[in-house]
């Protein structure tokens, strides 16, 4: 008999999709601020539905990964209330990011009801999914390449190829896991003729795209992705198991290689090197200074951008990039050292550990090789080899943490306790609460992930009106946002309205004091006194210590 998706798992597969593809060009920030809001909502539905004695007996059987997730929130929570951050700063992120507390708990919540549905059906589910939005994402980018974009997109970027993730690097990295899990169907010898073509035909495109799109990120996560997809084939194929170790030999070679070539410490003419890597390497550095600096709580989630420019050594400051505030490390790795401490960082590479060690053991224990499991354990590796040289993106980090949960789930085939437990008639499933509760959690997702939407449309109808009534407003805006506010304080000094440049700089200030550009409207300002403007100026040394004022 042919199994079908529980309502539940529809629920679940579709919310992972949704968050995926959302984008709303009627907002200020397009992309990021509705996908947190959806993201949210989908976290709060799971939060209700992961209650049930059916789910909790499930998640008894994986203790290790429950606490660890436990710890990963708690701590978090002592960062929330020590870190250096201002606490709404911390909750909601940053503009662009929206990277904060809520955020990395709506990821935890995915993972472990990944782990109560996983199975092989919701497994193959969530494959289709995600290669169904990488065809429309392909799609898309080709309409961006040729001119063809339905939207007026306005981007600072040298491609207007990006996808559904407004940014090139984001959709070259998605390219590249979905091309790289793909290799898995190729290499099925069960796969039909269709399937292995379709494969090849969608690996293809996607590296003519990420060529195209000028990313490295893309062709980085592919070739890692293929050399170790190469190497799980060698050690567990019985018949070409003695071919293994020069196997092995040749992807750490080729992997040895890649990483001179992309640090410029090889005797031709770098292929992988770009600027950006040096600049990379200047914001990683600033990270672990700032973890030195504070290595239990960090600097605040989501708040690398206010100490960004006080961490920086000597090597950084002689480059031309020396007056870019960035918000984030570059390294999901060690943006949460930075921003979360120690402990933070810790716990997170324990969580990547335990993932491992449960994928180890599903591979041990398989007969020859699941090739079903194992495309769904390249798209998981390919998020942990973007999430080294990127940024947290929502969309990818969904990925990233839904497969984990997915890939230590699918552990239960094994496990037969799991299995009898998780035999309980439909009847009982189809409980007549289903519906109270999606209500309960879409309420409570809505409260708690729709203010910064709400935000976001006020300040895209402001600055499209460029009423001053509607501008002034932003002081009002809860949760409040440093950007909007400097934004608007830098547009009314750009027209000379000073004493309301002033008036939103020292709400800015008061609200988020690690702010360099409201503490120079400040000190720029013609109706400040002596006293005020000498204190906005030891505040923007403080910030940053190589201002020119």
């Amino acid at each position: 008999m042919k199994q079908s998706f529980t309502l539940t798992e529809k629920l679940y597969l579709f919310g992972i999709a949704i968050v995926i593809l959302a984008v709303n060009p009627n907002t200020y920030d397009p992309f990021n601020v509705t996908r947190f809001t959806l993201l949210t909502i989908f976290a709060a539905l799971i939060l209700i539905l992961v209650f049930s004695k059916t789910n909790l007996r499930t998640l008894g059987y994986f203790r290790p990964i429950v606490v660890i997730s436990l710890l990963f929130i708690g701590q978090m929570i002592l960062v929330l209330l020590y870190g250096q951050a201002p606490l709404q700063q911390q909750l909601y992120g940053v503009f662009g990011r929206n990277l904060g507390f809520i955020t990395y708990v709506s990821l935890v919540l995915i993972m472990i009801y990944g782990i109560v549905l996983s199975s092989k059906l919701i497994v193959g589910g969530f494959q289709t999914a995600i290669i169904s939005i990488g065809v429309l994402s392909l799609f898309y980018s080709l309409l961006q390449w040729i001119g063809l974009d339905p939207f007026p997109w306005v981007t600072s970027f040298p491609t207007p190829i990006f996808g559904f993730f407004g940014n090139p690097n984001f959709n070259s990295a998605f390219l590249g896991m979905t091309a790289g899990a793909l290799l898995a169907v190729i290499a099925n010898p069960e796969s039909s003729r269709k399937n292995k073509i379709l494969s090849g035909c969608y690996i293809a495109f996607s590296l003519i795209i990420i060529l195209a799109s000028n990313s490295i990120q893309g062709i980085l996560v592919f070739g890692v992705l293929f050399l170790l997809c190469l190497n799980i084939i060698f050690f567990k194929i019985e018949t070409i198991k003695k071919f293994r170790f020069p196997i092995l030999l040749i992807g750490i070679s080729a992997l040895v290689l890649a990483i001179l070539d992309t640090l410029q410490k090889v005797p031709w003419t770098p292929v992988l090197y770009k600027g950006s890597i040096t600049q990379r390497g200047d914001l990683w550095r600033g990270a672990i200074e700032m973890a030195s600096n504070y290595p239990m709580f960090g600097v605040g989630l989501d708040s690398y951008v206010d100490f960004h420019q006080r961490s920086r050594d000597s090597v950084a400051v002689s480059h031309s990039w020396v007056n870019e505030l960035t918000n984030d490390a570059h390294n999901i790795y060690l943006n949460l050292l930075a921003t979360g401490g120690i402990p933070l960082f810790l716990i997170y590479i324990a969580l990547i550990f335990l993932t491992f060690y449960y994928s180890y053991k599903i591979f041990n224990q398989t007969k020859g090789l699941d090739y079903n499991f194992l495309m769904i354990f390249l798209l998981w590796f390919g998020y942990l080899i973007q999430a080294i040289i990127s940024i947290n993106y929502i969309s990818l980090a969904v990925i990233g943490w839904a497969s984990g949960g997915l890939i230590i789930g699918y552990s239960k085939i094994f496990n037969q306790n799991i299995v009898a437990a998780e035999k309980i008639p439909k009847s009982t499933i189809k409980g007549s609460w289903i519906g109270l509760k999606l209500v309960v959690g879409l309420v409570l997702g809505c409260i708690i992930g729709l203010p910064p939407t709400n935000n976001d449309l006020k300040m895209y109808n402001a600055l499209s009106t460029g009423k001053i009534a509607l501008l002034e407003q932003v002081v009002n805006f809860s949760p409040k946002n440093v950007t909007y506010l400097n934004r608007v304080a830098e547009l009314f000094e750009l027209n000379n309205l000073d004493q309301q440049a002033l008036t939103i700089a020292r709400i800015c200030t008061e609200n988020f004091p690690n702010s360099a550009f409201a503490w120079s409207v400040i000190y720029r300002s013609p109706t400040v006194d002596e006293a005020e403007r000498n204190n906005a100026k030891q505040k923007i040394l403080e910030i940053n210590p190589y201002a020119k004022l």
